[in-house]
């Protein structure tokens, strides 16, 4: 006799849209297919929400319930973490959670916690100890993207157990009028089947039609202002950034007295009123005096000799876990200061949505750099006019990349694979790169770039599943779902 597929749809941030969703996915999944599940949610209220209103037969559990029923009060974090995850840098994956940790170096304007090294080993023992319990059995994971610390460690403890993750992962680079996303499988947003397809197209010329596809990919991304289909269409304007004192301003005393009520054993995302007051008026001010220094638009400043780098919005996953060895900004920028050909001027551009979170003695200790300069042109505009650019992750990489402009990245995402990027580890080794780059022209040498650029792109279109990851397409992706790991199915089915 098989055994069946043990399958746990995993949650946290995103509360009943996403869970709601893995719920959709589950009912279209039993129908044709044989596994056993199982809910693995934040809070007992999702779990009765789902258990009362959607299956009362539906096998759940939170996080909530176990902090409140075991005691961990004797456990030794030494034995517990440490000893048993050798591999895993524990203060890494700490320094990735917003609430309570400034990384990001924005002093003040995220208002984060203040909390003592007794509270986070408590907490970290707390979320592995429930995620060991709960997955030991598991043969799958569907969970969501490590936007948060539980859901990082969620793929932590599945590499232990060696357990597959397929994450839902909404894709923001898509063809005109389309829509998309993918199943990734880490917590980079790696994604094995676009892997697998671009090395088995390694080289190939494409089809006509691949072409066209490519072709239209490319003038997508050239255009694409920030602004992504998926939020704008399905859950909120794309407003993350736009809002100096808060978004929450016309529910704000429920806001506050739903704060006020969590456990941050539990809700470690809890915020300590003064502090998340004080942050927001600190973005206004910072917002209004920071102008000078993000305000320069002309182009004929754009030295002729020099490379690119714009800052990436913090505190936000894309350095926070993709690149959290980049994510003090500021010190990265000093490093690529001191990385250049004598000669070359780096041009940095703030983010958008970031404009009032930097205390301005930061951006007046990177104008005192010979070699530094601001602009605020469209980075499309900065693009065209420098010799290389570097990122940490995001979209801008790409667009520089269809732009045939060399492109160094320090972070890990989806497309590290594309043997065009170039790929730094270690930040005390990114001058040669760039002399690589720059001086001996090892870019303007590679070999069949047009077809390389092709295959990467038509990988990426081929490893996306044409729907936007809601309850509408819930039936498309469940049978993505099916597919990609290989479920068997049922009699019925």
């Amino acid at each position: 006799m098989v055994n069946k597929q043990k399958i746990a749809f995993i949650g946290n941030q995103g509360g009943k849209l996403v869970y709601h969703f893995y719920y959709e996915l589950h009912k279209n999944l039993k129908t044709n297919y044989d596994y056993k599940h199982i809910f693995i949610l934040w809070l007992e209220k999702e779990v009765l929400d789902l258990v009362n209103n959607k299956d009362k037969d539906l096998i759940c559990c939170s996080f909530e319930k176990f902090v409140n029923t075991t005691n961990l009060h004797n456990v030794n974090v030494q034995d517990k973490v440490l000893s048993k995850y050798p591999e895993v840098n524990w203060s890494e994956v700490i320094a990735s959670e917003r609430s309570f940790t400034d990384y990001s170096q924005l002093l003040g304007s995220s208002g984060q916690r203040d909390e003592s090294l007794e509270y986070v080993c408590k907490l970290i023992t707390y979320i592995i100890e429930f995620l060991e319990k709960k997955l030991k059995y598991i043969d799958i994971i569907i969970c969501q993207n490590p936007d948060t610390l539980f859901s990082l460690i969620v793929y932590k403890v599945a590499k232990k157990l060696k357990i597959k993750i397929f994450s839902i992962t909404p894709a923001w680079l898509l063809e005109p009028n389309s829509q998309g996303g993918f199943l990734s499988n880490d917590e980079f947003l790696k994604c094995n089947k676009m892997e697998d397809i671009y090395f088995s197209k390694k080289n190939q010329e494409l089809s006509s039609l691949e072409q066209t596809r490519v072709r239209r990919l490319i003038n997508s991304i050239i255009k694409f202002d920030g602004k992504t289909a998926f939020y704008d269409k399905n859950f909120r304007t794309q407003s993350a950034g736009k809002s100096f004192l808060t978004p929450n301003l016309m529910n704000l005393v429920k806001y506050i007295k739903i704060n006020s009520k969590k456990n941050k054993f539990i809700e470690y995302n809890k915020f300590e009123i003064n502090k998340k007051i004080k942050a927001n008026f600190i973005r206004f001010y910072r917002k209004l005096v920071n102008e000078k220094f993000l305000l320069t638009k002309c182009i004929a400043n754009i030295p002729k000799k020099s490379i690119f780098f714009g800052l990436h919005y913090q505190p936000e996953m894309s350095t926070l876990v993709q690149g959290i060895w980049s994510s003090n900004q500021i010190s990265l920028i000093e490093d690529i200061s001191k990385s250049l050909p004598i000669g070359y001027s780096l041009v940095i551009k703030e983010h958008p949505w970031g404009r009032g979170n930097r205390p301005t003695w930061q951006y007046k200790h990177l104008e005192k750099f010979y070699n530094v300069f601001f602009c605020d042109l469209p980075s499309k505009v900065i693009i065209d006019k420098v010799d290389c650019v570097i990122a940490i992750t995001g979209t801008i990489a790409m667009e520089a990349l269809v732009k045939r402009k060399p492109v160094i990245i320090l972070g890990q995402s989806y497309f590290n694979f594309c043997e065009l990027f170039y790929k730094v580890k270690n930040v005390r080794d990114l001058h040669k790169t760039l002399y690589n780059i720059l001086i001996k022209k090892e870019y303007q040498k590679i070999d069949k770039f047009d077809i390389k650029l092709g295959n990467f792109l038509i990988s990426y279109l081929e490893g996306l599943i044409p729907y936007f990851p809601v309850i509408e397409f819930a039936n498309e992706w469940a049978n993505a779902i099916a597919i990609e790991t290989k479920m068997r199915k049922n009699k019925k089915g």
